[in-house]
């Protein structure tokens, strides 16, 4: 009989857990779950206090499942990675482990330190046992013809496509009860790290309500999902993104569930639409895995180096706080504030107004929305933030930019979600809201509303010209 660890961390599920299924393949086998925290790293990685509650009541849920199926479940809490490996060593000596089942992770530091702990483990003549779990393919069967990372999307979407097309995706299982030959509940102490209550009606805890919600979602909102995802009124958004982003649910369960009923995917606008998002997020993921730069603060454009942000403090509090003057800014900001979530739609116009109208360092607003993101996953907020700051990995031979004027009259035309999140202007006409005017409009009502910040237009020129200035640096 071998004594199996299952090291969770951004994997928390029962189902369709490769390194979970693995080590509990064999019935005689003796298996234990582990659980650690790193209060500091997560301060250090700006994750939100939403995050952090999210993660601790699927931990506390986690814990509860692994113990109806006869697996032991263990808790730490540790300050450093440096602890964590000692400790990860010393459980596993502890417990008389014999192999070691793990989802991999992308980000530098902590592949280095996966790194660091299977050599140590493999000294005491322990196996670690990597797999791809969260990832729809791995990244080594996702590489250009010269062996790298894809760099440009469409050309990576292009590879994706082709191989889904062929690819025989398997789920596995709930692993089945094992015997428990002693009694143990493990007791989940309250993170060191804040916590912020997130609202459960829209993310309901627990892999069971994931999958529900998973399953409804296909069935029945797919094809608003394509029709008004752009809509923050409607809301035909999937909310599956912060159950990805700790693996309650895994990028293969949402493929495989959205082309149950149309195994012919290509064909179907509405579900390739959704499928065009699980693959961004696999392709940031593998960027990340491919270039570690990406890691450390930096992009891959050797220009970028060179650009000399503003970084006007008190635009970038204004903001945050949602009071630019600029009513889809301001609402997105305000709902990124109170839920920990916008959609995607949102987090580009006010990612591109903070970096394009405000001439903001866009590092500053990434760290800004994954403190406040209960979704936040470090690869597909790094890389969003780049692409928007057009320093990413986009080959567009232009700078693209979001008009905030016109995305507020396209996507919010009758202003139902702007004065959802903006009290002040419930009685302000529409046409005043849309109009660059506006401030006129509100001066005259006497509505406690700021006027515009900056004239994007005039900023957004001055841009152009300080991103021209750092590429003839560079040359």
């Amino acid at each position: 009989m071998n004594i199996n660890l299952m090291w969770f961390r951004s994997d928390l599920r029962l189902t369709d857990n490769e390194a979970l299924y693995t080590a509990c393949k064999n019935k005689k086998d003796k298996v234990l779950g582990l659980f650690t925290s790193l209060p500091k790293q997560w301060k250090k990685n700006n994750m939100s206090y939403k995050k952090s509650q999210f993660i601790y009541e699927h931990i506390f849920n986690l814990s509860k499942e692994m113990f109806k199926i006869g697996i032991i479940f263990y808790y730490y809490e540790v300050n450093s990675n440096s602890v964590l490996k000692k400790l990860i060593v010393k459980f596993c000596l502890k417990h008389k482990i014999n192999s070691v089942f793990y989802n991999y992770q992308y980000e530098h530091i902590e592949k280095e330190c996966d790194v660091d702990i299977k050599k140590k483990l493999n000294i005491n003549n322990i196996s670690m046992n990597g797999f791809h779990g969260n990832l729809l393919l791995s990244p080594k069967k996702m590489l250009t013809k010269v062996n790298s990372a894809y760099k440009v999307f469409h050309l990576f979407k292009k590879k994706m496509i082709s191989k889904l097309k062929v690819v025989n995706f398997v789920i596995f299982p709930k692993p089945s009860r094992r015997k428990l030959n002693i009694v143990y509940k493990c007791r989940i102490y309250s993170f060191k790290f804040p916590r912020e209550n997130f609202d459960k009606n829209i993310f309901p805890v627990g892999e069971k309500n994931a999958l529900l919600k998973l399953n409804k979602f296909c069935l029945q909102k797919i094809k608003k999902y394509f029709l008004y995802r752009d809509y923050p009124a409607f809301k035909s958004n999937s909310f599956l993104s912060p159950y990805l982003s700790i693996g309650v649910l895994s990028p293969k369960q949402c493929f495989l569930k959205s082309i149950e009923k149309e195994c012919n995917f290509l064909e179907n606008k509405f579900v390739l639409k959704w499928i065009n998002e699980l693959i961004w997020r696999d392709f940031f993921k593998h960027l990340l895995n491919g270039y570690p730069i990406l890691s450390k603060n930096q992009s891959l454009r050797k220009w970028e180096g060179k650009l000399v942000w503003k970084n006007n403090m008190y635009f970038f509090k204004m903001w945050k706080k949602g009071k630019t003057g600029y009513p889809i800014v301001d609402a997105g900001m305000k709902q990124l504030n109170e839920l920990g979530w916008i959609n995607n739609r949102l987090r580009m116009v006010t990612a591109n107004f903070l970096v394009k109208n405000l001439l903001v360092d866009w590092r500053l607003g990434e760290k800004y929305f994954m403190s406040k993101l209960i979704d936040g996953d470090f690869s597909s907020n790094n890389g969003g933030w780049q692409w928007i700051s057009s320093i990413g990995c986009d080959n567009a031979p232009y700078v693209r930019t979001f008009n905030p004027i016109s995305q507020c009259q396209r996507f919010d035309y009758l202003c139902n979600y702007i004065k959802s999140f903006l009290k002040e202007l419930l009685h302000i006409p529409i046409r005043c809201i849309h109009n660059p005017g506006l401030c006129k409009c509100i001066q005259k009502k006497f509505v406690r509303y700021p006027t515009f910040i900056v004239m994007y237009n005039i900023e957004y020129k001055k841009f152009l010209h300080f991103i021209q200035l750092a590429k003839n640096m560079s040359n």
